[in-house]
């Protein structure tokens, strides 16, 4: 049986090949971000069966060096097969910080919420021996607090929003379209730039009203990629066809999100 995201996914591969017409004409260089949510949510098999295909699917698709993975330091056990951030650091790929701040005790304290992300971020750089650049909160959860606590953590980028959409997390309402606007990349009141998230993938039109530079930022979690503990091939079928699709693309180029930052941070100042 289809489910509903299962829906939402396949209308998303739908509307990116209707758009191609248009998608051929786009002048402007669009920059594609391709992002991994490291965490397994309890679905521990479906996340060490979801991240072989995904490691394979962006190696045939000569995309190594282009991912950003969100890893998720609390989750010991995604260190079971085989460890996946030496994979992750041996193709060039960037590791950012994914925390899951609605666990915290008191996830209004912002003193808290900031030390939750900087003890997490030491950990990452720790195990990586790397800076960190970029965050991500779990559960897509943003509030005013958890973005004043960013502050101070020596991040460049968050990519916790999503573009023009509204929903609630645990009592917690937040509209993106209050946020975002018609921007597919912008800067936060800390300083920070923040990447939405395209769920799903926009039409050329859409893109078109963010204005240059052009950024998309998608999203995968490895367990989504599986079903009752077998391939979700519907799923896995619809991942590969968004990247064949955009590879097609002339104006597409995939990116990390950290090259992404210095690329908008080129672009905007010398348009201003």
């Amino acid at each position: 049986m289809l489910t509903r995201r299962t829906i939402h996914h396949l209308d998303g591969a739908l509307q990116l090949a209707a758009g191609w017409p248009r998608w051929r004409k786009f002048e402007r260089k669009i920059y594609c971000c391709l992002t991994v949510d490291l965490d397994a949510h309890g679905h521990r098999n479906a996340f060490k069966k979801g991240l072989p295909f995904l490691l394979d699917l962006f190696s045939q698709k000569g995309l190594e060096g282009a991912i950003t993975w969100f890893y998720n330091c609390r989750e010991k056990e995604l260190g079971a097969w085989p460890d996946p951030l030496a994979e992750m650091q041996r193709r060039k790929d960037e590791v950012a910080l994914h925390c899951h701040l609605e666990d915290l005790p008191d996830a209004r304290c912002v003193k808290d919420i900031s030390a939750e992300i900087q003890r997490d971020k030491i950990d990452l750089e720790n195990i990586t021996g790397q800076a960190v650049s970029g965050f991500r909160s779990g559960q897509l959860l943003r509030t005013p607090q958890i973005f004043a606590a960013l502050n101070g953590c020596s991040l460049r980028y968050d990519s916790s929003c999503t573009f023009g959409r509204t929903f609630t997390v645990k009592g917690t309402t937040m509209d993106d379209r209050k946020i975002s606007g018609n921007d597919s990349v912008f800067p936060l009141d800390n300083g920070l730039l923040e990447f939405p998230i395209w769920e799903p993938f926009p039409q050329p039109r859409q893109i078109a009203l963010t204005g240059p530079p052009y950024f998309i930022t998608n999203l995968v979690h490895p367990f989504n990629l599986v079903c009752n503990g077998q391939a979700n091939q519907i799923i896995q079928h619809y991942y590969r066809t968004i990247i064949h699709i955009l590879q097609k693309i002339p104006a597409i180029e995939f990116t990390t999100l950290s090259s992404a930052c210095q690329i908008w941070n080129q672009q905007t100042s010398r348009q201003s």
